[in-house]
């Protein structure tokens, strides 16, 4: 599964002509693995934290996308000050699952909205194969399946 990445913006708008511009993130996922997708809120200076709405634009074609509220650690991200580290926030959190067997690419689009502003996110997730792992009760490396 993927390390915790705080797709914190929920203090970040990115306006032009009036039209919200996406935001480009990355992801990368093993092969028949779920994997957390990002997590979305809005974070106040005192650390008040509320979940932003999330809305898939265009679903992944390789894979499926689901969100769900619940309680996301806070990581160093926009708009986070460092007294709110480590403080659960309310967000929602996203989890993509690669259809069976493959690996390749994928995207998929999607609207988080905030307090007061929209944002347009464009993630490209990564399927790659799984990583042999080292394992020292096996004397080694421990090959993927």
């Amino acid at each position: 599964m993927i390390k915790r990445a705080g797709l914190l913006a929920g203090l970040l708008a990115v306006f032009f002509g009036g039209e919200a511009t996406a935001l480009s993130r990355r992801i990368f996922v093993e092969r028949d693995k779920p994997a957390t997708a990002g997590a979305y809120y809005t974070i106040r200076r005192d650390c008040y934290t509320k979940a932003a709405q999330v809305a898939v634009v265009e679903a992944p074609k390789h894979g499926s996308l689901t969100f769900k509220e619940g309680d996301w650690t806070i990581t160093p991200g926009i708009g986070v000050v460092d007294r709110c580290l480590g403080r659960t926030a309310r967000a929602f959190v996203g989890t993509y699952v690669p259809a069976k067997g493959f690996t390749g690419p994928d995207t998929y689009r999607l609207r988080a909205t905030y307090a007061s502003d929209a944002l347009d996110y464009d993630v490209e997730v990564v399927v790659r194969e799984p990583r042999a792992t080292k394992d020292p009760a096996a004397g080694g490396w421990t090959a993927p399946r």
